[in-house]
């Protein structure tokens, strides 16, 4: 509407200027006297109206522009004294600057909620540019680092080393979990961190949230089991050494009551024999019980190289392939991905094979046709994923969450820490193992790494 009165009113002014102009060619051209002069004049005075009235609409348009460039919307333009022709325009400029504010409102609004809500969580969220400017650090992040106005993460090389060397060393879509200190106690955080693009810069953020408490029940959960474990285990063994060898002294005072051995005594001195073997025996158990337990605590850290999943499987099949053919049990490879390779330490991930194949060879040796696979591939997350597959009797339900716990065998003669050693050594690569298993139809093992 305002372009169109625009419009109407520039050609009007300049068809009344052409009138004009003709007007005063066609006195010159008829009287040749002054007269002329006066529409020459007039003419004028309309072409300085025209481009006065067309500068007054591009004034107005720049000084708009100019507000939308600098965010301006305070403006207010006035209508009611402005020319009918720039009314309309200054009306629609309003309206524009009002459309714009209330945006800004909402934004702001939506900003102002979104900084209340991180305000209030707990956990850390810092917030930094290419160039290390920080964007954001939230009061859970000052509080957990102890952290000061922070204008830059250089600063952080002077203020806080520890930070700096977790934002250094984290990479894109990693997690770690750290021990840091508050400067009370250490506590233990999971740290993860994302990159985005933002304005032409690559925004990175991390975020830190406390698990302290949350471990720290986890690990006492872990220390009951294992010390009702290890209780149950040396109760198991003390509770007949100590009632022998009472037996055993009192056996020994009645001999030395009768001032020397007999032949009579024979009885009783072959009674005393089996009681010390029998404490032989059990003293026997509880040294391979605390070599077992220390076996549990003595990987710290793998030696990595890389090694061809197909070679390792080989390896095994060379190793454990007599025992399992002599045995009657059938093993067979597939690698659905071929030329799969892992960095791992391969003497550990070996053994968590081989006893996962040991376990299965238990598991198989009663089915008419026992078979043991080894499978690799990539999965849809680009992780690579060994199984170890069995057709055995499986695995009951209420046992699953109890395989990977130390000492928890069902075995006659397990010693309880394979599988625990098993999953204590794919921690230390990263990874995990988890079991599939359906009683009396077979299992699944599962290596993700």
């Amino acid at each position: 509407m305002t372009s169109k009165r625009f419009e109407i009113i520039l050609i009007a002014r300049v068809v009344l200027l052409f009138i004009t102009l003709c007007g005063a060619a066609w006195l010159f051209v008829k009287y040749q006297t002054w007269y002329p002069i006066v529409l020459l004049v007039i003419a004028f005075f309309q072409l300085f109206a025209i481009i006065k009235y067309v500068n007054r609409i591009n004034t107005e348009l720049r000084d708009f522009i100019n507000a939308i460039k600098y965010k301006d919307f305070s403006q207010h333009y006035s209508v009611q004294k402005a020319p009918a022709s720039v009314a309309l325009l200054r009306q629609a400029f309003n309206d524009v600057g009002r459309a714009f504010n209330l945006l800004n409102i909402e934004k702001e609004t939506q900003y102002r909620y979104l900084q209340t809500v991180m305000e209030i969580v707990d956990t850390g969220i810092l917030l930094f540019d290419e160039d290390g400017t920080v964007k954001w650090v939230n009061e859970a992040a000052k509080k957990m680092f102890s952290l000061p106005e922070l204008k830059n993460i250089e600063g952080l090389k002077s203020r806080n080393t520890e930070l700096k060397e977790i934002l250094e060393s984290l990479k894109p879509g990693e997690n770690k979990l750290l021990e840091i200190e508050t400067g009370h106690f250490p506590i233990k955080i999971v740290s993860s961190t994302m990159q985005f693009r933002l304005n032409g810069k690559i925004q990175s953020m991390f975020v830190f949230k406390n698990v302290n408490d949350a471990v720290q029940e986890t690990e006492m959960q872990t220390w009951q089991k294992l010390l009702r474990t290890i209780t149950h285990e040396i109760m198991n063994s003390v509770a007949p050494i100590a009632s022998l060898a009472e037996t055993l002294k009192k056996r020994l005072s009645y001999i030395q009551t009768d001032g020397g051995f007999e032949t009579s005594d024979n009885e009783a001195i072959e009674d005393i024999e089996l009681m010390v073997d029998v404490i032989r025996k059990r003293s026997e158990g509880l040294l391979k019980f605390a070599e077992t337990y220390r076996s549990l605590s003595k990987i710290t850290i793998p030696s990595l190289s890389v090694i061809n999943i197909q070679d390792l499987f080989a390896n095994l099949n060379q190793l454990l392939g007599p025992d399992l053919k002599q045995k009657g049990i059938k093993i067979s490879t597939e690698l659905r991905d071929h030329g799969l390779k892992i960095e791992v330490d391969i003497s550990l991930i070996e053994q968590v094979l081989i006893n996962l194949i040991l376990n299965a060879t238990e598991a198989v040796k009663e089915r008419e046709n026992p078979q043991i696979k080894l499978v690799s591939f990539l999965n849809e997350a680009n992780h690579i994923v060994i199984e170890v597959i069995d057709n055995g009797i499986g695995i009951p339900q209420e046992l699953r969450d109890q395989i990977f716990i130390p000492f928890f065998t069902t075995r006659k003669n397990g010693s309880g820490i394979g599988l625990s050693l098993s999953r204590q050594i794919m921690q230390l690569h990263k990874g995990t193992i988890v079991v599939d298993s359906r009683e009396g139809e077979g299992s699944i093992f599962r290596l993700i790494f």
